[in-house]
């Protein structure tokens, strides 16, 4: 087991750009009782993300295609380990689409 206040913003960064769907993200780390908090913000998605049948996105995903499985995670102090996803830039995303579905394309 690894105590989760060891795991810095930057292994945390890697680790999620490490994935073939990810290019950009932002990891804060703040510690917290005996483990910490993380903040993850999704910079960037590939322009060509890898895809396959069971998932894809125009470059917005939803927050239903997230998921959070605390189920193998535990807390030294007894405090509830918990997992909270949320959206927090929802509007003026460029998704992939033509011309973004922005208007005219300015070639």
């Amino acid at each position: 087991s690894l105590s989760a206040s060891r795991v810095s913003g930057t292994e945390c960064e890697k680790t999620w750009e490490s994935l073939d769907n990810v290019d950009n993200v932002e990891c804060v780390s703040e510690p917290s009782g005996g483990g910490a908090v993380y903040n993850v913000t999704f910079k960037k998605w590939p322009s060509e993300p890898m895809e396959n049948n069971y998932f894809s996105h125009t470059g917005n995903p939803g927050l239903s295609n997230f998921s959070c499985d605390v189920g193998g995670a535990s807390s030294m102090s007894g405090s509830p380990v918990y997992c909270n996803i949320s959206n927090l830039v929802s509007d003026d995303v460029t998704e992939y689409e033509y011309c973004a579905r922005r208007g005219q394309c300015d070639f």
